[in-house]
């Protein structure tokens, strides 16, 4: 979902930023940018319709069941991938959509203003071992 809605974006910027420079072989047409907005649209309106049932779904079943959901669809997607790598038939791939529509219930559960700026301070503690390790 997130990534479909950054490509989105993506696409709106690149199209601004081409006609802002006046690149004429990168300039879109009309039809691009309709298509671009529509493509937007189609994301950001996926995106609200996926909040909504996130906290319908914490409404209608509490927030105490959905934690105890969060716990279950994680621990599913730890075994699932042991036993992958023991060479044991998995569903990691279900296993890891789960946990994402769960983490996304638990982004409405919790602060997920604090999450973003956690997750964006270990990203960018990432990035730089990446860029260490390289140089090495």
């Amino acid at each position: 979902m997130r990534n479909n809605l950054y490509d989105a974006i993506k696409n709106i910027l690149h199209f601004h930023s081409c006609e802002q420079e006046g690149l004429r072989s990168g300039q879109p047409s009309f039809s691009d940018w309709l298509n671009a907005y529509d493509d937007l649209s189609d994301e950001l309106n996926y995106h609200d319709h996926t909040v909504k049932m996130m906290k319908d779904s914490i409404k209608l079943w509490g927030v105490e069941a959905q934690k105890m959901m969060i716990v279950e669809e994680c621990s599913e997607l730890i075994t699932s991938i042991s036993h992958q790598l023991r060479g044991r038939q998995s569903n990691v791939e279900e296993e890891i959509a789960d946990a994402e529509i769960v983490l996304e219930q638990a982004r409405v559960i919790f602060d997920s203003k604090k999450i973003d700026e956690i997750k964006k301070e270990k990203l960018d503690r990432l990035n730089k071992r990446i860029i260490k390790a390289k140089q090495l």
